[in-house]
């Protein structure tokens, strides 16, 4: 589901997450894209530029984007810097071969640098237990491996992440009001404003290994990060 390039999970929604904790789904365009110099649309191929070496491989879910048009499809075939985007593949696989609306042909415009293509990246940041008696911030990641794209699940990312909690930026869901609240992950999905989301804070708690609190207890230290979703403000 590429609908919402945000999306949050409330109180232990997202499997795998600690009961009470709350988790973040993020899908973007990748940092790394490469230059489209031509695209034969009835052969359903994009011609990378040889200048630009490229490390895309058949199962890759991609997006490709000109001036007017951007499409997402799952790489079929690489061969040297040809790109193919035909119908069917690994799971996935493409619906069809044709990048237009409704299934329609599009020749994406290769002229003056105009048509880029690079991976999306899906990820999901969770706390849960770490199974060492502890809790541990975790990832799900989308990858390709043997030409099959899915969710590498449950990587550990830093040790000692006890809870997080996370609220978005709305404009006030109840009256409409231009005033800006934050609200829960529910609040968001109940109203189907994951679009109308422009900012993110999360509050996460930080436990230490050494007990040296009152009656033994480990430290907890929270820390708040507030992010600005530049593509969403004026």
């Amino acid at each position: 589901n590429w609908l919402n390039t945000i999306t949050g999970y409330e109180a232990g929604a997202l499997a795998g997450s600690a009961a009470g904790t709350d988790a973040l789904e993020i899908k973007t365009g990748s940092a790394s894209l490469f230059d489209v110099t031509d695209h034969n649309a009835g052969a359903f191929a994009f011609t990378l530029n040889t200048s630009d070496p490229h490390d895309i491989v058949a199962g890759d879910i991609v997006m490709v984007c000109d001036f007017s048009r951007a499409a997402i499809f799952q790489v079929s075939g690489v061969v040297g810097n040809v790109v193919s985007h035909a119908a069917g593949g690994a799971a996935p696989g493409n619906s069809t071969g044709n990048l237009g609306e409704a299934g329609n042909q599009y020749t994406f415009d290769t002229d003056d640098h105009a048509t880029t293509l690079g991976r999306i990246t899906a990820t999901q940041w969770f706390v849960g237990a770490n199974g060492r008696g502890g809790r541990s911030l975790f990832r799900n990641t989308l990858r390709t491996t043997a030409g099959v794209a899915a969710m590498v699940a449950n990587e550990e990312v830093a040790e000692g992440v006890r809870d997080m909690q996370i609220t978005y930026l709305l404009t006030d869901p109840g009256s409409g009001a231009p005033a800006l609240v934050y609200v829960n992950a529910a609040t968001v999905a109940a109203a189907l404003r994951w679009d109308d989301v422009s900012a993110v804070r999360i509050v996460m708690t930080i436990e230490g290994n050494d007990q040296v609190g009152t009656n033994g207890q480990r430290l907890n230290r929270n820390i708040v990060q507030t992010i600005n979703l530049r593509n969403r403000n004026p």
